[in-house]
């Protein structure tokens, strides 16, 4: 729980009685509200370990973490564990890449299981573990004993998009690409090489009927990518936001990469990824009730926080902003844009779009943007199916035959896989989006 921030404002007033106390207020009382908000978003801790090595990333410069997260208490290895158990710190960011203070990992594992935020800057977070002698600061060889207990099995390695990379010697680079789905979008940086780590999402399977994956334990959210050649080949930014079962309500936002000099830097950068990672009640889902309507049926839809809050962590985790808005727009195929509106975020009841809504053919799709205080803060994308029986004779016919398929009268062997989505994976029947 988070300490009472406005006990200052009180002793002011007692203070500062009479005469003085319009004038005296009027000064003050700006400065003490700025500290008193900045006690309830809580406690930075940034561990900063004097020799500490970095592995797979370029080594942190103090002057530019101390831009980015001011107010932050830079703990060192023996000093970690405390600043780690005080109630009030909802942010740890380590700065060495893959690198992490080998004696400290008891007290970091008991701070992520609360529901505690991360950053890791650079690396293969949690790979390298650090440890001290006689001799001075030390790295162990690569492991994946810690990233195990953190759900996530190990890392593969992606482009980047330095020039001299074996990948890059054709002339065409990786370039940056931030998604455009959330709000604001991570100002632009270079890499020489990326890391795609192999998260689990789903970490308890109650189904035993072979039908569903397990529930959304864990929700990947990609910050950036690398693109090339219109691929997006790398992911250099992640964000893993955990629902159920385990670290529920904490949010890591992961550096994935070997970044370029100048990173540290980037006080820009920082700055929004720390935003980022302690930003609450920023993820929802706007679902149709149905894939497929029929003309002049109901278009329901049923906008839905995430995650709820959890009895492990407090009062902490996915609680919605009061007076939130959300911002929905229904495009055809074709583009043309058939609901463009801004209603209030409520989840206690459905929203029934207009007819107008369903206007043209084939697939719509429906951008839903949350906003708070006027911001927008994440979009989230869904959409349904108009039957058109039209529509549907003017593609080709498939049919059966005895032993296969037939596509226009020819035959057709059933090939190849199934992409679905990552959040509802076989469930999007019944979790249309």
């Amino acid at each position: 729980m988070v300490k009472p921030p406005f006990t200052g404002v009180f002793i002011m007033l007692r203070i500062f009685s009479g005469r003085f106390l319009s004038g005296a207020v009027r000064l003050l009382l700006p400065a003490v509200l700025l500290c008193a908000r900045a006690a309830l978003w809580g406690q930075t801790v940034v561990f900063w370990q004097p020799g500490f090595p970095t592995a797979d990333s370029v080594t942190p410069d103090a002057a530019g973490l101390h831009a980015a997260f001011p107010g932050a208490e830079f703990a060192d290895a023996s000093q970690l564990g405390t600043a780690l158990s005080a109630p009030d710190t909802d942010l740890l960011v380590l700065p060495y890449g893959s690198a992490w203070p080998e004696a400290d990992w008891p007290a970091i594992l008991e701070y992520l299981d609360r529901g505690g935020n991360l950053i890791v800057l650079g690396g293969k977070a949690f790979t390298r573990a650090g440890y001290q002698d006689a001799s001075g600061w030390h790295l162990r060889p690569p492991s994946v004993a810690q990233t195990l207990e953190l759900f996530i099995d190990g890392y593969q390695r992606t482009p980047g998009g330095h020039p001299g990379m074996p990948e890059n010697r054709g002339g065409d680079t990786t370039r940056f690409m931030a998604n455009p789905d959330v709000f604001p979008a991570l100002p632009g940086f270079a890499w020489t090489r990326a890391f795609s780590p192999v998260v689990r999402l789903s970490v308890v399977d109650p189904d035993q009927t072979g039908g569903h994956t397990g529930y959304e334990d864990m929700d990947l959210t990609t910050l950036a990518w690398g693109v090339r050649g219109g691929h997006k080949l790398a992911a250099p930014v992640i964000e893993l936001d955990h629902n159920a079962n385990r670290f529920v309500g904490g949010r890591w936002i992961l550096v994935v990469c070997e970044p370029n000099e100048g990173f540290f830097s980037n006080t820009e950068l920082l700055k929004t990824l720390a935003m980022l990672a302690v930003r609450n009640g920023d993820r929802f889902t706007f679902r149709p009730s149905l894939p497929l309507y029929v003309p002049g049926e109901a278009l329901e839809f049923q906008y839905t926080p995430m995650p709820t809050l959890s009895p492990t962590t407090d009062d902490k985790g996915g609680a919605p902003g009061t007076g939130d808005m959300l911002h929905v727009q229904v495009t055809t195929e074709d583009g043309a844009v058939h609901y463009d509106m801004t209603m209030l975020a409520d989840a206690a009841h459905p929203v029934t779009l207009p007819q107008s809504a369903a206007e043209g053919n084939g697939l719509h799709t429906v951008r839903a943007t949350l906003e708070r205080d006027g911001q927008p803060l994440r979009t989230y994308l869904s959409g349904f199916w108009m039957r058109a029986t039209g529509y549907l004779a003017s593609g080709p016919k498939l049919t059966t035959g005895h032993d296969y398929f037939q596509l226009d009268g020819k035959p057709m062997p059933v090939v190849g896989t199934t992409y679905m989505s990552g959040d509802v994976s076989r469930m999007y029947l019944l979790k249309p989006n």
